[in-house]
């Protein structure tokens, strides 16, 4: 009986080690990054009514949906942006899939100069056999992806300027 109990210990250790340990990516979507070494100005030298204009445009150009903007407080929130889908254990332990979005802030600051705040918000779930689980915020498990979110709008913008 012993030796039963050990021997279901181990399998389902190593099953469970293949299905966490063969976490492959699912189709072609790849998160968006900025350019090696790239650092956001944040605070800008321009018109308010200026970067608020390019900011909208930089967002239309690149197919990210506002769903809300409000030029008078200087908040935009997109909508969610497919993300990256993994397959766990070659589609045994399910597909994880991947959103995310941005909230944008642009402020008034003092001598004709605006700060851009631009906070994305990473979300994960599970499909699996039993169906998928309701997305999640994963944000802080995963600073340096929404980091790197963060940083490649914050670069179209400032190319844009």
């Amino acid at each position: 009986m012993k030796i039963c109990v050990q021997a279901m210990v181990i399998v389902l250790f190593f099953t469970a080690v293949f299905l966490i340990g063969c976490a492959t990516p699912a189709g072609s979507v790849k998160f968006p990054k900025a350019s090696d070494g790239f650092q956001p100005k944040r605070t800008y030298n321009i018109s308010y009514d200026k970067i608020w204009d390019i900011t909208n445009r930089v967002l239309e150009e690149n197919r990210i949906i506002s769903i809300s903007a409000d030029k008078s407080s200087g908040r935009i929130t997109t909508d969610y942006i497919q993300g990256v889908s993994t397959v766990y254990g070659a589609y045994l332990g399910g597909v994880g899939n991947s959103r995310y979005k941005y909230n944008l802030r642009i402020s008034r600051e003092k001598r004709s100069k605006v700060k851009l705040t631009i906070i994305a918000k990473l979300e994960s779930s599970l499909t699996g056999t039993t169906g998928t689980t309701p997305f999640r915020d994963v944000s802080q498990q995963n600073m340096e992806t929404v980091k790197k979110l963060e940083n490649w709008l914050y670069e179209k913008i400032e190319t844009a300027l």
